[in-house]
């Protein structure tokens, strides 16, 4: 299946990637519901089954009539925005920020052992960064957590 990149005005299919699990849906016309998929408020897609329930049982409500309660889903659900699980686009980011490692030193190690490669994807970037400063991803989750308390301020960090 070819995957589109950026906008394509004469299509409307649409595809959803699970930035937990790596499912992948598409379809003409098909939005989050019938993908089974939500949004979370900070632009996470997630399963529906993987969405957190709250010790008091409660979950999140996506029961409305014209759907949109997908596509802003309280970052309370989200396993990603509760530092459970990372997101490595937004820890590339924060470890190019923080970290004297730089996206070049990564990608020559990389192109040294495969010389056809012309991208330096996110995971690699964090697996380097990890590896290189000894660090586990729980505790930098951890840490995160601690220090940001909130996904969204985390994220606000990373403008």
């Amino acid at each position: 299946m070819k995957v589109r990149q950026g906008f394509v005005s004469n299509s409307s299919s649409s595809s959803f990637i699970c930035d937990l699990c790596g499912r992948q849906e598409s379809g003409w016309d098909m939005g989050l519901s019938e993908a089974e998929l939500v949004e979370c408020q900070n632009g996470h897609t997630i399963c529906e089954s993987e969405m957190l329930e709250q010790e008091d049982g409660s979950v999140a409500d996506l029961n409305d009539d014209d759907g949109e309660s997908r596509y802003s889903v309280e970052e309370r659900f989200c396993p990603i925005c509760q530092f459970m699980v990372s997101s490595k686009p937004d820890i590339h980011r924060y470890f190019a920020k923080t970290t004297t490692i730089t996206e070049e030193e990564v990608f020559a190690e990389i192109k040294a052992a495969n010389k056809r490669r012309k991208k330096l994807y996110d995971g690699e970037y964090v697996t380097y960064v990890y590896a290189k400063l000894n660090i586990q991803e729980a505790d930098l989750l951890k840490e995160l957590k601690e220090k940001f308390g909130t996904y969204s301020a985390f994220r606000e960090s990373l403008k």
